[in-house]
């Protein structure tokens, strides 16, 4: 089944993020992190266009400073479904949310 992602770009401002978690954070190759849920999390150095995974689904682009992305996945084969939320902030870092 291939995943299917929803992609919204929201506001900054328009989404909140729960705190916590106990998932896990890998490099995936070069430009893209995957998370395993849940887990939410801040990358002080995330670059714009760079991907983030979650739980195998296809994942997101990391936005522009002040600007976020909500996805929500359907799982690849031998992966579980997923919701990702992408908080950049002002100063450049992103706050990652990832759920089952």
């Amino acid at each position: 089944m291939k995943a299917i992602l929803v992609v919204t770009v929201l506001a900054a401002a328009g989404f909140g993020l729960a705190a916590g978690g106990t998932g896990a954070m890998v490099a995936d190759g070069p430009g893209t992190t995957a998370f395993t849920s849940p887990v939410t999390t801040t990358i002080a150095d995330a670059q714009t266009g760079d991907k983030i995974t979650c739980n195998g689904t296809g994942g997101a682009a990391v936005p522009p400073p002040g600007q976020g992305v909500a996805a929500i996945g359907d799982p690849t084969p031998g992966s579980t479904g997923s919701s990702l939320v992408l908080k950049r902030l002002a100063d450049g870092s992103l706050v990652v949310s990832c759920t089952p």
